[in-house]
């Protein structure tokens, strides 16, 4: 049997991460683009959370 201490440890550690990064952004950087009409930042950190994310309205 694989010991998964290491992985189960640095999905953790990631999720700890996300969490901290995710309450450090504020409405003005969720609103962010490209400048070219490409999506927002919110989207895209919306897609990595799996659609759960502040909303910038």
């Amino acid at each position: 049997m694989t010991d998964l201490t290491l992985t189960l440890e640095a999905f953790a550690l990631n999720a700890r991460v996300n969490d901290f990064l995710i309450a450090a952004l504020t409405p003005r950087e969720f609103a962010l683009t490209d400048g070219r009409g490409g999506w927002t930042v919110e989207p895209r950190v919306s897609t990595f959370l799996g659609g759960v994310c502040h909303t910038t309205s």
